[in-house]
């Protein structure tokens, strides 16, 4: 009997402590962005608040990275049936492959870098993105 009170008072202790946090709210400040595609990350949306050209591509290029996926496993068999130990570079081989794929059915990497914002770090992009764009259907979209 004493381990279900025990347990009662343990459970009332964690209510007590998700109600405080089920109060709580965050306010977060979007980082400053850069303009342009002078950052690292290029964002996926323009200054008018649509997605870009090439972010609505890519919702739509999921066959490129495929077909380039197939491609970066076939080299990778190839290296592993001509040189020693080089089955180890198929899985690279296959990732680069489908990385490639997905670039080049957007447009490359030139036409990606034609965004108005972009921002060096991943942490700040991703706090821009859930700042300035989380309540937009292309944000739930993309």
């Amino acid at each position: 009997m004493a381990d279900v009170v025990k347990a009662q008072v343990v459970i009332n202790k964690i209510n007590e402590v998700v109600e405080k946090y089920r109060e709580m709210t965050i306010e977060l400040e979007a980082p400053a962005s850069l303009d342009g595609s002078k950052g690292k990350f290029m964002v996926p949306f323009a200054n008018d608040r649509e997605l870009t050209e090439w972010a609505e591509k890519a919702l739509n290029a999921q066959g490129g990275a495929a077909v380039s996926e197939k491609a970066g496993s076939a080299v990778g068999k190839a290296l592993g049936s001509k040189i020693p130990f080089g089955g180890f570079g198929g899985g690279a081989a296959k990732k680069k492959g489908k990385q490639m794929g997905a670039v080049t059915a957007i447009g490359g990497t030139a036409f990606i870098k034609k965004t108005d914002r972009s921002l060096n770090s991943a942490d700040d992009y991703i706090v821009y993105l859930q700042v300035q764009h989380s309540g937009s259907v292309e944000y739930q979209k993309a």
